[in-house]
């Protein structure tokens, strides 16, 4: 796994192969939160996601939605809103 790590964190464009970060677990609520996503390239340098993909990180008995504002991303926080009151991690992708 340390090989494909090091592939997948060396840099943005590396054979089509996307920058990725992890984030989280976030308590999110209806309002919405700016929370920081953690993705930089090679150098270090703090990027803008083109793609968040977020998944709910508590077990519930009923249906919830969480979701971001791919429009107020920046390159270092994306705000995150839920129905309701969540925990919430990601994945941060630059392709």
């Amino acid at each position: 796994m340390n090989a494909l790590e090091n592939y997948l964190n060396a840099g943005v464009a590396k054979s089509g192969v996307p920058l990725v970060s992890w984030f989280g677990p976030y308590s999110v609520t209806s309002s919405g939160t700016f929370f920081n996503h953690n993705l930089h390239n090679a150098s270090g340098t703090s990027i803008v996601p083109d793609l968040v993909v977020l998944v709910i990180m508590q077990l519930t008995n009923t249906l919830h939605v969480a979701t971001y504002d791919p429009a107020s991303m920046s390159s270092t926080q994306v705000k995150l809103i839920a129905d309701t009151g969540l925990q919430v991690g990601g994945i941060a992708l630059k392709f």
